[in-house]
Parts: structure tokens; sequence; C-alpha cells
């Protein structure tokens, strides 16, 4: 019983693989990261999908917020970002209405 391969099947499967990598790299899918956006980018923000539903964020007391105007809790570890993606203190933010 032989276990190894010889040098002619060796070469096959590297000609082989080379071949199909060749073919797969031939072939580009349509990219989805070029699809419309609503451009906050100039204004410093983020860039979201035409149509993407927004939400607002009002910051009662710190864990405490109102989103869409239902109350809710943040997260121990939350963070809040500004649009220019510093990090903004929730107790800086408390009444604040923000764009979600």
């Amino acid at each position: 019983m032989n276990r190894c391969n010889s040098p002619l099947q060796n070469r096959l499967l590297a000609t082989l693989c080379l071949a199909f990598a060749g073919l797969g790299g031939a072939y580009a899918p349509p990219a989805r990261a070029q699809a419309p956006v609503e451009n906050e980018a100039t204004h410093g923000g983020r860039n979201f999908p035409i149509g993407t539903l927004r939400g607002k964020l009002l910051l009662v007391n710190s864990p405490e917020i109102l989103l869409d105007g239902q109350p809710e809790r943040l997260a121990p570890g939350a963070r809040i970002r500004s649009p220019q993606n510093m990090l903004m203190m929730p107790a800086a933010l408390t009444g604040q209405n923000l764009l979600v």
C-alpha cells in the first residue's frame, strides 16, 4: 500500500488548483457596497442606504433613555459616538435628542 503521491500526481493537483483559482478570480460578483446611500458623510455623519428608518434617542438619565418615545435602558458598556466618530459620555448628552 503506497501512501505517498507520485510527483506527477502532485504536479497535476497543483495545476488543477491554480486553474480553479484563476477561474475564481476571473469571476467577480457585483459590488454590493456600491449601493446608493444618503450621503451624510459630507456633514460628518455616516452613510446609510436610501430608505433606512432612523430613530430618535433622548437621554433622560444616564442608563435611562427614550428610543422613539419608548422607555429603554442602555447596556452597561454602551458606547455613544458623535458624528465625528468621537466617544461621548452619556451623562454629557442628558436631555439631548439624537438621530440614530
